[in-house]
């Protein structure tokens, strides 16, 4: 006796965060099954009406976000929901998971049923616009850190262009994506890549700063979390030519560092310090020659 399957049905509206069926994909706001065409060739709606809802100069069948402009089609992850909408823009999710419906995906949600959004996503696709020291530039839409740490007062940075007029950068979460192509020989015995914040209130004997970084050194290679009075060290084996994400959370007083590898193997570690003074958030590198293809930061509204 044959079992019925019923077929699941397409030209569903596709709700605000893109939830379809599988082997379903949203386009121009119907769920359809992936590589639909119109019959007729020409036409992107259940109606059959042409359109280009954003005016990027991409029809609503194929943009890959139709109700926000973007003519270069941007999707960082891949997962065919491009950058402009993309809930998570580092993290593939074709359902676009979005529990509390803030526009901040689950998987980097700093504060899950709490209203957030996002502050930043650069994909560098416009070249380097960002300040900070010598050593950076843009080639292929990744930003390279060219810091052969020959001197160990010459790291290199760039600070993170956030929300100007907040009252507090507490409570948000910034992630990047990175990868160290070289490690100098001439360098000095660290290495490190990753994210800084520059913060008075954090003690050390030169400067405060909170340091979240990949960190190697004579002893090994670490998940660094640095709070300016004591390092924080966690081992991690990482390798250069490998792409890891990497994440440093900031919650009440308590700030969290996280790195992801291949095979989602991740290591964290946290620190409590007293209250931020609202200084930049910096992506930094020491010792290495490394890229970040991508840097997303969110918080509270």
């Amino acid at each position: 006796m044959a079992c019925y399957s019923p077929a699941v049905a397409t030209d569903v509206p596709c709700p605000t965060n893109m939830q379809c069926p599988d082997q379903q994909t949203c386009i121009a706001g119907f769920c359809r099954v992936e590589g639909y065409a119109p019959p007729d060739g020409s036409s992107d709606g259940p109606q059959g009406t042409v359109g280009d809802r954003d005016g990027d100069g991409v029809l609503d069948l194929t943009d890959n976000c139709p109700g926000i402009a973007n003519p270069l089609q941007e999707d960082e992850d891949g997962d065919k929901v491009g950058d402009a909408c993309d809930v998570c823009p580092q993290l593939s999710d074709k359902l676009q998971a979005d529990g509390d419906h803030d526009h901040v995906g689950d998987a980097c949600d700093p504060n899950g049923g709490a209203a957030d959004y996002r502050w930043l996503f650069e994909g560098f696709h416009a070249g380097l616009t960002w300040t900070g020291t010598q050593g950076w530039t843009v080639t292929n839409d990744l930003l390279r850190a060219n810091a052969p740490g020959s001197n160990l007062n010459l790291d290199t940075y760039l600070t993170v262009p956030l929300p100007a007029g907040r009252t507090s950068y507490d409570n948000f979460v910034a992630s990047a994506i990175i990868q160290v192509e070289q490690i100098p020989t001439g360098a000095a015995d660290y290495h490190a890549i990753g994210f800084e914040i520059d913060d008075s209130n954090s003690t050390s004997s030169n400067r405060g700063f909170i340091d979240c970084d990949l960190e190697m050194d004579s002893g090994g290679t670490f998940l660094e979390l640095n709070d300016g009075t004591q390092n924080g060290f966690q081992a991690f084996s990482w390798s250069a030519n490998v792409v890891y994400q990497i994440s440093l959370a900031r919650h009440g007083a308590m700030y969290t560092c996280t790195v992801v590898g291949p095979g989602n193997i991740s290591r964290s570690r946290s620190s409590a310090v007293v209250a931020r003074d609202n200084s930049a958030l910096t992506v930094w590198a020491f010792g290495v020659v490394g890229t970040f293809s991508s840097v997303f930061v969110a918080g509270p509204q």
